[in-house]
């Protein structure tokens, strides 16, 4: 949309939007990786309260999803905010539609970080099968419902090792991610200074 506008603000936007969305999203892949390492699912009705399992990756996959929803001092805000000030200036009407669809995004990462990460910690898929097989070996047959197999899942669950949270090598890749998150959410004018310089030729060749 910010392309679009053919308006300054909008097209320096688009470009620092193309910016930030490409560190995001590669530290929101790198965050995954990890969980899906730990927990052998990407299955987010099966996965709750991983913070107190997973405390490192979950403030980075917060972080993820903040610059996501655009919060103020990551480079999400500053790209959306240009994209949505060149728009108001050329075409309201997608502007609110933008903006509503701000809001729906902020809703959805929300709730996503509620139940996966912050939500109560329940038992891993791993866990409900080891529980299951461990019934198996006491009693000689499963038992009737899921009962015992969720109550031994949770005493796994409660046990879980540290070391389902991230090593110093996957810290280190996403830390480096995370930096330029800041930076240009914090810092955003030396990025923009380079960008306008192309955006000023790229208006003087549509008139």
């Amino acid at each position: 949309m910010g392309i679009a506008t053919l308006h300054p603000l909008g097209l320096s936007g688009a470009v620092l939007q193309m910016f930030s969305h490409g560190i995001m999203t590669a530290l929101f892949f790198a965050v995954v990786g990890v969980v899906y390492d730990r927990t052998h699912t990407r299955d987010m009705l099966v996965l709750d309260g991983l913070a107190k399992r997973m405390g490192v990756t979950a403030v980075f996959f917060t972080i993820a999803g903040l610059t996501s929803l655009g919060l103020p001092g990551l480079s999400g805000f500053v790209a959306e905010l240009l994209v949505f000030l060149g728009l108001f200036k050329t075409y309201p009407v997608l502007g609110v539609l933008g903006v509503i669809g701000a809001a729906i995004t902020a809703v959805y990462i929300l709730r996503l970080l509620a139940k996966v990460f912050f939500g109560p910690m329940g038992p891993l898929p791993d866990e409900v099968e080891s529980g299951a097989h461990g019934e198996e070996a006491v009693g000689g047959q499963p038992s009737e419902g899921s009962g015992g197999e969720f109550a031994q899942a949770v005493a796994l669950s409660e046990a879980a090792p540290k070391s389902m949270d991230a090593t110093r090598t996957e810290v280190l890749a996403a830390s480096v991610l995370t930096a330029f998150v800041l930076l240009v959410g914090l810092f955003p004018f030396p990025f923009l200074r380079v960008i306008n310089g192309g955006v000023a030729e790229v208006l003087a060749r549509f008139g």
